[in-house]
């Protein structure tokens, strides 16, 4: 390992970094924006980890939930939603729970799963906000 240039260092260091689980709502959510289709496993195992990380908000009020809706990918809600601290009817500062959230982007699977987590039955209208 002596023989190792700094570059290659530098980029073994970005590699574990990518292969270690999310530890915080920020982490989870740089997760998400980069369209990795690890995103689900990485994501439960962060939540198995750090279950409290299902229940934290951003800055507007968003839940992990809210932004695994809004990506619309179903492994990944569905991997947010087997947490059990999860609350999927939690509503965020414009009064959407995560199934307002994926219903105004037209991902009806993700709306679907939601709202079998919440207990309640899918509204019919588009939602406008």
């Amino acid at each position: 390992m002596g023989d190792a240039q700094p570059e290659e260092l530098e980029q073994q260091g970005e590699e574990d970094a990518v292969a270690s689980p999310p530890e915080t709502l920020e982490d989870a959510l740089a997760y998400l924006a980069s369209a990795d289709p690890r995103d689900a496993l990485f994501l439960a195992a962060g939540l198995k980890a750090r279950p409290k990380m299902a229940t934290e908000v951003d800055a507007t009020g968003d839940t992990l939930l809210h932004h695994a809706a809004a990506l619309g990918d179903l492994d990944v809600v569905a991997a947010v939603l087997a947490c059990p601290r999860c609350k999927p009817g939690a509503r965020n500062e414009r009064g959407e729970n995560a199934g307002h959230v994926a219903q105004a982007l037209s991902h009806t699977s993700c709306v679907d799963a939601i709202y079998a987590a919440i207990g309640e039955a899918r509204p019919n209208e588009a939602w406008i906000f």
